[in-house]
């Protein structure tokens, strides 16, 4: 009897231990982002500068820019602090763009920092750049906590890089690609895919991808204040596919995430892997997962919408963390449903709007 009122003891503090782990793990459990459509926000896509060593004519426009002063841009401070703020409620993955995020000074010291957020969330840390630098800091990045890089590479053909980027080197953005896997950095390719420029270019981008083993997106073509958009450029995912599918056997691959932007496939039998980002034609934003903070701090709950709310000013201010917060809540929640359909007949792209280039890739 008494070893069972012993047992009876054991199980009832061993009860009383569980709940209290119950109870302290729902105390830490972090309070989500969501959108007033049950959106959970769980990529910050983060834009370091608007400056960019190339002029890539579908993205810069062809007046002259006006870039943002240095003491206009978040500092490496501030930006930790927003990236924190937003880890603490869930975001467990954050992309660096610009411009060209690799000509902002010391880089790679904020790359360190946000890979401390690792220790509190943050699943993955990533980069879009266009390649040019990519030789020379993949030795850095590589220690600095990068889990994945997108390169953006239009074309496969030296002279119509540099037509299109205007500044541009094909051979050393190809030496930084294979370099930053030589350091063992997961490198994806980003093709905008141009009616009459690089569509005819698609199976050498599949060869590409088979060769130097990294999956090629061809992204359809959006519309943004400057870059000239017009349907005579526009090639889709449809017509693109549909080429790709009377030479190979396709198969398509499993999302990571429900809220994974692009559809990928691989190309049997050379073993290449291809994705198309099809934002104009099979729109994801239903699943949009996404938020992006600009150079100068302003947050941009959609990529085509010009709601924003600047940050800098509050942060500046000296408002606290909890204050932040709200304020991100508070623009979360004006996150639209969808955007506009841009091959609609009277589509017109709003001159009221950035460039993407001071949005952020």
């Amino acid at each position: 009897m008494v070893i069972g009122l012993f047992k009876e003891k054991m199980k009832r503090e061993g009860q009383q231990q569980m709940s209290l782990k119950s109870l302290s793990a729902q105390t830490h459990k972090k309070e989500v982002l969501r959108d007033l459509f049950g959106r959970t926000i769980t990529t910050l896509r983060i834009s370091v500068t608007d400056r960019c060593n190339l002029r890539c004519l579908y993205c810069m426009p062809e007046l002259k820019m006006q870039f943002v002063q240095r003491e206009s841009l978040l500092t490496f401070e501030e930006i930790y602090r927003i990236s924190k703020i937003f880890v603490n409620h869930g975001v467990d993955t954050i992309r660096i763009t610009g411009g060209e995020p690799l000509v902002r000074r010391n880089i790679t010291t904020l790359l360190k920092k946000l890979n401390g957020l690792k220790n509190t969330g943050l699943r993955k840390l990533k980069m879009t750049t266009n390649g040019i630098l990519l030789k020379q800091y993949a030795p850095e990045l590589a220690t600095s906590g990068i889990d994945q890089i997108n390169v953006s590479m239009d074309t496969l053909n030296p002279t119509k890089f540099q037509k299109i980027t205007q500044l541009g080197s094909l051979e050393r953005v190809l030496e930084g690609i294979k370099l930053a896997q030589k350091h063992k950095i997961k490198v994806k390719v980003n093709v905008v895919a141009l009616k009459g420029f690089n569509d005819s270019e698609i199976f050498d981008f599949i060869n590409f991808s088979a060769k130097n083993k990294v999956t090629v997106r061809f992204i359809e073509l959006m519309p943004f204040n400057g870059n000239k958009w017009n349907k005579n450029k526009f090639v889709s995912k449809r017509e693109l596919l549909s080429k790709i599918e009377e030479k190979y056997e396709v198969t398509p691959l499993p999302k990571e995430s429900i809220s994974q932007t692009s559809t990928e496939y691989k190309i049997l039998p050379i073993n290449a892997t291809i994705g198309f980002i099809a934002s104009v034609t099979e729109s994801f934003c239903s699943t949009c997962s996404r938020i992006r903070l600009t150079a100068e701090g302003f947050l941009r709950p959609c990529l085509h919408s010009n709601i924003e709310t600047n940050l800098r000013e509050p942060l500046r201010k000296g408002c606290t963390d909890e204050e932040i917060a709200e304020i991100i809540k508070q623009t979360i929640s004006r996150k639209p449903k969808e955007h506009e359909d841009f091959l609609a007949p009277f589509y017109i792209k709003s001159i009221k709007d950035r460039p993407m280039i001071k949005i952020g890739g």
